[in-house]
């Protein structure tokens, strides 16, 4: 890995001594990170489960949770839903805006997140994204945005 990579990355050493806490879940994304809906089928499913396969190889533990890459619309839809679901993850989370509701109990594959990120680093900010205001405007007063 670069310099970056190694300033700014856990590295596996890192990430195992995390795993000790039982408390600490790691989920796969993918190998290289690709918009999934942009590729085969065959090609994301490579993906997803060369992901999936390292982190269980190098944390010599069973992976149970995806994060779609992207994760938009664009990116993860009800094809790549029923793929996770099939691959046999109990769970993926989109980056859809939104909390979670007893409704996403039949969309476990599907479940959308409140982002932390550089644009919203501020007590204000994430205040306003855990109330779920903003969710219920952005997703126009839906609980689930599972299409």
């Amino acid at each position: 890995p670069g310099a970056v990579a190694r300033e700014l990355c856990l590295s596996w050493d890192d990430l195992r001594a995390l795993g000790r806490d039982p408390a600490v879940t790691f989920g796969a994304h993918t190998r290289s990170h690709p918009m999934l809906a942009k590729h085969g089928i065959e090609a994301v499913a490579r993906e997803v489960g060369e992901g999936r396969e390292r982190l269980a190889a190098e944390l010599a533990r069973p992976v149970r949770h995806l994060s779609y890459p992207v994760g938009d619309p664009t990116s993860a839809g009800a094809r790549e839903f029923g793929l996770a679901r099939d691959l046999g993850f109990e769970t993926a989370v989109t980056t859809r805006p939104g909390h979670l509701f007893p409704d996403h109990a039949g969309h476990l594959h599907a479940l959308p997140r409140v982002s932390v990120n550089g644009c919203h680093q501020s007590r204000a900010a994430l205040s306003g994204l855990l109330s779920g205001v903003p969710f219920l405007a952005w997703n126009r007063g839906r609980r689930l945005n599972v299409a």
